[in-house]
C-alpha cells in the first residue's frame, strides 16, 4: 500500500493524476494512512481495499462482499490534512471483538447470524453477515469499491477467495486502488 501510494504520488506529480491498482495483496489495513501520506505530499489522494466477505448482499442471507475499506485525504493549509477513514459495514469487527470480549451485547442492527436473522451476539460475526451503514446505499457502495478494487486490479472478486486478515499461512487475494491527484492542475496551490 505504501508503495503504490508513493507511485501515485510520483505519478501525479509528472502528470497531475497517479492511478495504482494493485491486486494478490495482504490486508492494507487503515486506509488513512495511505491518504494522509499523499496529502502530506500536497496530494488529494484516495485509497479503497475490498476484503474478505462478511456482508451479504441487500435483503440476502449469504456472504458476499468485504468491509470495502475507504478513505480520502487533502492538504489543509497549514493545518493537518483533512482524512477520512471508514468502512460500509455500522462496526467494524474489532469493535465486536472487544464488546465480545466484555461480556457486552452488540447494538441493534449491527449483525445478522448465520441464516439472516438479526443478532445482538458479537460471538456471532465469525459466521455471520455484517451489516452495511446506510442500509441499501451502503451495500450499493460496498458493490463499486469492489468494482474499483478487485475488478478493475483483474483480482478476486466478491471475496470468496480473499482470506481473512489473521490467517498468515494463506494467500489474502486483496485488491487496492489508490489515487493521488495534485490539487495544483485545477487550482493554485494557494486556494
Amino acid at each position: 500500500g505504501v508503495r503504490g501510494m508513493r507511485l501515485a504520488i510520483e505519478l501525479a506529480r509528472s502528470g497531475g493524476i497517479g492511478l495504482v491498482s494493485i491486486r494478490e495483496c495482504s490486508s492494507a489495513a487503515a486506509m488513512g494512512r495511505y491518504v494522509d501520506l499523499a496529502a502530506h505530499e500536497g496530494m488529494v489522494a484516495f485509497a479503497f481495499t475490498n476484503g474478505s466477505s462478511i456482508i451479504a448482499p441487500w435483503g440476502g442471507a449469504r456472504r458476499l462482499l468485504g468491509n470495502q475499506a475507504h478513505a480520502v485525504g487533502s492538504p489543509a493549509g497549514r493545518h493537518a490534512p483533512l482524512v477520512y477513514d471508514s468502512a460500509v459495514t455500522r462496526m467494524s469487527t474489532g469493535e465486536i471483538d472487544t464488546l465480545h470480549e466484555r461480556g457486552e451485547l452488540l447494538p441493534e442492527d449491527v449483525l445478522l447470524d448465520a441464516t439472516g436473522t438479526p443478532t445482538r451476539d458479537p460471538s456471532a460475526w465469525v459466521t455471520g453477515m455484517l451489516v452495511p451503514s446506510g442500509g441499501h446505499r451502503g451495500y450499493g457502495l460496498a458493490v463499486m469499491l469492489e468494482l474499483l478494487t478487485g475488478v478493475l486490479s483483474g483480482g478476486n472478486v466478491f471475496a470468496p477467495e480473499v482470506g481473512q486478515p489473521g490467517e498468515l499461512t494463506t494467500r489474502q487475494g486483496i485488491g487496492l486502488f489508490l489515487l493521488a491527484l495534485d490539487p495544483a492542475v485545477l487550482s493554485p496551490r494557494g486556494e
